[in-house]
């Protein structure tokens, strides 16, 4: 990236990180299980 001021790859570094961190975090985790749980179907659907 040698057209680009340094001081970019130290903001691409820190969104990345924030990135990271926000999709480890546990609301973020509830979230996604609660919104897999509602997209599964339950058995009895699933076996007719």
């Amino acid at each position: 990236m040698s057209g680009w001021p340094p001081e970019f790859n130290l903001i691409v570094k820190a969104v990345v990180i924030v990135v990271i961190l926000t999709l480890q975090s546990p609301a973020v985790r509830l979230e996604t299980a609660f919104l897999r749980s509602l997209r599964r179907k339950p058995k009895s659907e699933v076996e007719a």
